[in-house]
């Protein structure tokens, strides 16, 4: 059940019967590593970061060494903006020897995470913008952008990139808090959003 939930999700893009073959094999197996990394990236792919995310990290624990495991989890912790978790397990996914698919997804994403130090750079608008038109649902560079036009002031824009990381992750953290901290200060409403 699980190799086929795994082909109907990898292969098919059939994410709801994935999910249902998924869920049975782990309710016949409930500690069996590799059945919680599937149904946790069936829940990925269905943007269930929450519930994939506490998947993924129980199977990493148990499957460690899989580039692939870290990859999947990297990418939840990305999805729900846990900045230094993901840098983590995309940096030991790409550190891997061996090669596996998806590894230029983690070499984009640890790009645009950076490398952790306390004055991280941000790319400029321009590639943020640009990064997405190829990937609409990256959270991390849409607080990256949000991020750049509140330091040029643009309030509005800052807001609306911010609630479009929330319209694709209801549960993203990083946006609520940037929202917060963006409506508490002081807003110009004569400001220019262009």
């Amino acid at each position: 059940m699980n190799n086929l939930a795994w082909l109907y999700a990898e292969k098919l893009n059939e994410l709801d019967k994935a999910y249902d073959l998924a869920r049975k094999a782990r309710a016949l197996e409930p500690g069996a590593a590799p059945i919680a990394h599937t149904l946790g990236w069936i829940l990925y792919k269905r943007a269930d970061y929450a519930q994939a995310l506490d998947l993924l990290r129980g199977s990493a624990a148990k499957l460690g060494d899989s580039p692939e495991v870290q990859l999947h989890l990297g990418m939840a912790l990305y999805m729900m903006g846990q900045m230094d978790a993901a840098r983590t397990a995309l940096r030991r996914a790409v550190d891997a020897s061996s090669q596996f698919p998806g590894k230029p997804d983690a070499l984009s994403r640890l790009a645009l995470l950076g490398n952790g130090s306390a004055d991280p750079v941000t790319p400029p608008i321009e590639e943020l913008q640009s990064i997405l038109k190829q990937q609409p649902d990256d959270v991390i560079a849409r607080l990256l952008l949000g991020d750049a036009y509140q330091r040029q002031g643009k309030f509005a824009d800052a807001a609306q990139a911010y609630n479009e990381a929330v319209k694709i992750n209801h549960q993203l953290l990083p946006a609520f808090t940037r929202l917060q901290k963006l409506y508490a200060g002081p807003l110009d409403n004569t400001e220019k959003s262009g």
